[in-house]
């Protein structure tokens, strides 16, 4: 049973939005409306879509007591213009207010907005957001702003650098898409280009298609791998929800007995692809599975016109002393790919 403080807590918060200057509605009563702000906003990140979203609470939901979606659509002139991604939850009694367990994520607003009405609009949002921390004694919160193609730092992580959070980035690697495939082949690592071709003729790469089957294949080939079970069959069965929406794809290798050794899942906006889940057999490390698998995934995104291509996070000894030798195997494959290295601001408030 929800615990009845949580409840109460959940309750007070959307009532405080409610009542803001600006116009709010919870993304569960206006799904619609968040759907519509999706297509009309100019560049759609994953992290803020709703199959995005409804993924990351399954996950999020199972690490923690209590939690519910307090996320919200955005009105001007009574008119949709945008979307804010938030998470309440409750873990041994601490509240936590995050996007889907991490950092909270700037609004996303129509561009076309003039700037003074965006203005106000962000500073009303971090007004309360910071108010909810406050009122309610939420100790560890952190902020990010996510990439968006564009340069500039939002009026929204501005208002909370005035209100004394500690600023720091994280970086990620994401390839631009706007130019053809040999464009961006030139830029791949040069050992890359011969192991794909290498692997092209050696491997039977497939996109796919409606196959529950091959989804489980590959959810039972991860638990292998990992030797564990590292998340329950709910978030499998939404990420294959999402696979049969078109908002994201699962490419993957079979071997010459018609059995899966390899393959990735990749999240999908219509701007934005990120790479989520990936997993290959182990005893076929000397392979380039996983090259192959990115090289027809990046050739995928450029036939759906896709602006850009988030290979992952790349991180660095400096900003985190125990980096494994395996994170920094993985970030060095991820970099082989032509992909900028893009910082994506975080604000943490400060004790």
């Amino acid at each position: 049973m929800a615990d009845m403080k949580f409840l109460q807590v959940s309750k007070e918060i959307q009532q405080l939005i409610e009542h803001s200057k600006i116009k709010f509605a919870n993304k569960a009563s206006a799904l619609e409306d968040w759907l519509l702000a999706e297509k009309e906003i100019d560049y759609l990140p994953v992290l803020h879509s709703n199959s995005s979203i409804n993924y990351q609470e399954q996950y999020y939901y199972e690490l923690n007591d209590e939690i519910v979606d307090l996320s919200q659509v955005i009105y001007w002139d009574n008119r949709v213009v945008g979307i804010l991604s938030l998470t309440l939850s409750q873990k041994d009694n601490n509240l936590h207010l995050t996007s889907q367990g991490g950092p909270v994520l700037q609004p996303l607003l129509k561009e076309e907005m003039p700037r003074s009405s965006q203005k106000k609009i962000y500073n009303e949002c971090a007004y309360l957001i910071n108010e909810i921390v406050k009122i309610y004694e939420i100790n560890e919160f952190s902020l990010r702003e996510v990439y968006t193609n564009g340069s500039s730092i939002s009026p929204w992580y501005e208002y909370f650098l005035d209100n004394a959070y500690d600023s720091s980035n994280q970086f990620f690697l994401i390839l631009n898409l706007e130019g053809g495939y040999d464009e961006i082949k030139k830029n791949y690592r040069k050992s890359y280009k011969s192991l794909i071709n290498k692997g092209r003729k050696n491997w039977n790469v497939k996109i796919w298609e409606d196959d529950h089957s091959r989804w489980e294949e590959f959810r039972k080939l991860h638990q292998e791998v990992s030797g564990k079970v590292t998340r329950s069959k709910k978030t499998w069965e939404i990420q294959r929800d999402n696979l049969e929406d078109k908002n994201a794809i699962f490419i993957y290798i079979l071997n010459n007995t018609d059995e899966i050794v390899g393959g990735a899942y990749f999240d999908l906006t219509k701007d934005e692809a990120n790479y989520s889940v990936g997993v290959y057999r182990r005893d076929l490390s000397d392979q380039p599975l996983g090259h192959v698998v990115q090289d027809r995934a990046i050739q995928y995104f450029l036939d759906l016109g896709l602006k850009r291509y988030k290979i992952g996070h790349k991180p660095f000894q400096t900003l985190n002393s125990e980096l494994s030798q395996k994170e920094k195997s993985i970030s060095e494959f991820k970099s082989g790919f032509g992909a900028e290295l893009v910082a994506e601001p975080q604000l943490k408030k400060m004790k």
